[in-house]
Order: structure tokens, then sequence, then C-alpha cells
């Protein structure tokens, strides 16, 4: 092999072993420290306020960036929560978002990047599949907002949106 080739094989290399690493990353759970999710807030005190559906096949996701599942928000004796439901699915990613928009069909990155500074941070995802809950702040007028969107802020990469209803 001479020198030239040497070089290409050790570059792809580190480029995948890098790849690899990266993917293996973010399959790990994203917040160790999150305790285990209590089930009791689905119990027969809970107020389903809202509901909606993650749109796999929106205009902004693609095959790698993408969610599809239920997504609730609730009253409880606690306070507020979105909920993500037991089908919720999205494909990994880091440092993904959970944001509450004020609008229908944000299904986009220009859509969203223009209702972003009038949306609400309710979190970071903290689990990429399954059930999964996130308190929504007491003071945050629910009926206000009309869709839920999942946002990669490290790429600023659209993941999903719901509508809520």
């Amino acid at each position: 092999m001479n020198k030239g080739n040497k070089i290409l094989f050790y570059g792809l290399l580190i480029l995948i072993i890098g790849f690899i690493l990266f993917f293996y990353q973010t399959h790990k759970s994203v917040d160790k420290e999150r305790d285990v999710i209590d089930l009791n807030i689905l119990d027969g005190n809970t107020i389903n306020l809202k509901s909606g559906v993650f749109d796999s096949n929106a205009i902004g996701s693609d095959l790698f960036h993408k969610g599809s599942g239920e997504v609730f928000i609730t009253e409880t004796s606690d306070g507020n929560r979105l909920v993500l439901g037991d089908d919720f699915e999205i494909t990994n990613a880091p440092d993904l978002k959970i944001y509450l928009v004020r609008d229908i069909n944000i299904d986009n990155v220009d859509k969203f990047l223009s209702v972003k500074s009038d949306s609400l941070l309710v979190d970071s995802l903290y689990q990429f599949s399954g059930y999964s809950s996130y308190d929504i702040s007491s003071s945050v007028v629910v009926s206000d907002y009309r869709g839920v969107v999942i946002w990669c802020e490290k790429f600023s990469k659209f993941m999903s949106y719901a509508n809520l209803e």
C-alpha cells in the first residue's frame, strides 16, 4: 500500500469509528439521574386536557430525524404534565428538547424557527421510546398552546411535531 492509500484507509477508519461511537452515545440514556417514571399520574384523578399524535411523515422529518406516537397534556393533583404515550418513538439524536408551540402544523425547520422565540421549552427529552412524563409549570396557560415540537438543539434539526386538540 502506498502512502496516499494508507492515509485514505486510516482516515476512513477513524471516520467509521467516530460514527459508531457517536451512534452508541446517542443510544445511551439521556439523563441517568432521572427517577423511574411515576405511573401514578395516570390514575383516576388525571384529566386529559389536550392530545395529539406525532407525525412521522412531517415535511421537516426524514429517515434519521422523525418521531411517532401519542402525546397528552394532563392535569393532575400535582399540576400539569406533558405525557408521551407508550407508543412514542423518536430516532436517537443528541440534545433533544420538547417545546409547546402556539400554532398548528409546525412541521419543518423554517416554521419552527419562526415561532421558537414565542414557544415554551418544556424540558429535555430523556427517553427515546415509550412512556415518559414532564412537568409543565403551573404558571403556563395550557390552552394557549396548540402543538408540540421535538427539536435537536445541538444541530438545529427539526425532529417531529404533533398538533394538540
